[in-house]
């Protein structure tokens, strides 16, 4: 009498049979570009949550600490509340910013507040030492962010650069 069986004795026959393709990962280029929409949209952050101004805020005052680093670029992270921030906001733009200044400051530096403020669909971005100075300013000729202003704080931890929200610091 034979035994019946089991699932994963059929699941195993079954993909033995099957002839086992390699799965290429495919450059951006070579995507159809009936599809570059959905991922050039992703890149833009235009797939973004519709929050209020003061749902957007009261999550972020959810933020306390984080559980996790997220590698934005090799040598710089971001937390929970930021990448929620990038998220929902569609702004990993201004994070890109930011880490761009990082990537120009003296070796001294340990600690800097970037400060975004918003104004008639046009920003300035101020990165300051933490004690007043101003170390870089951009401004930005359209955004879309859509609180008025907020602030972000970054550490240097002897390995990479941290963009944290102030209630994560």
């Amino acid at each position: 009498m034979k035994q019946p069986a089991t699932c994963f004795a059929v699941a195993l026959r079954w993909i033995s049979q099957k002839p086992i393709k390699r799965i290429k990962r495919a450059r951006f280029w070579e995507i159809p570009v009936q599809k570059r929409p959905l991922i050039n949209s992703w890149i833009r952050g235009i797939a973004k949550m519709n929050l209020t101004k003061s749902q957007l805020l009261n999550h972020l005052e959810q933020f306390i600490g984080t559980e996790y680093y997220y590698p934005l670029w090799p040598n710089i992270m971001l937390t929970d509340g930021t990448r929620y921030l990038a998220d929902t906001a569609g702004c990993y733009w201004l994070m890109a910013a930011i880490s761009s200044h990082l990537q120009r400051l003296a070796k001294e530096e340990t600690f800097i507040s970037s400060k975004l403020t918003v104004d008639n669909g046009k920003a300035r971005l101020n990165i300051e030492d933490g004690n007043g100075t101003v170390l870089a300013t951009q401004k930005i000729p359209y955004t879309d962010f859509p609180l008025d202003e907020i602030m972000l704080f970054a550490c240097w931890d002897q390995k990479h650069w941290v963009i944290m929200l102030p209630s994560e610091y």
